[in-house]
């Protein structure tokens, strides 16, 4: 959970050098893939996304990990924030 807070922290500190933005605003947070089923990994980005909406769907927490990659592997531009296995869109 300790590596988990450091990698939103780095995600926010290279999200405000992209943006130019000292505290970029982050509006929604969607969980998926299995560690998200932990209720202490909600916590964490809660934390670390406190204005953000912090959702996910349990029945489809695998189905956006398989569509984003067949969506990358189709050749589709993705534009996302990635750290690691965390990404911002």
């Amino acid at each position: 959970l300790d590596q988990l807070a450091y990698a939103l922290a780095d995600m926010r500190k290279q999200l405000g050098e992209q943006t130019g933005e000292s505290a970029p605003s982050v509006d929604e947070v969607l969980l998926v893939g299995g560690s998200t089923l932990l209720p202490e990994i909600a916590a964490v980005v809660d934390d670390a996304f406190p204005k953000a909406v912090v959702r996910y769907d349990s029945e489809f927490v695998f189905t956006s990990v398989a569509l984003g990659s067949a969506r990358y592997a189709g050749g589709v531009a993705v534009d996302d924030f990635v750290y690691h296995d965390y990404a911002l869109a």
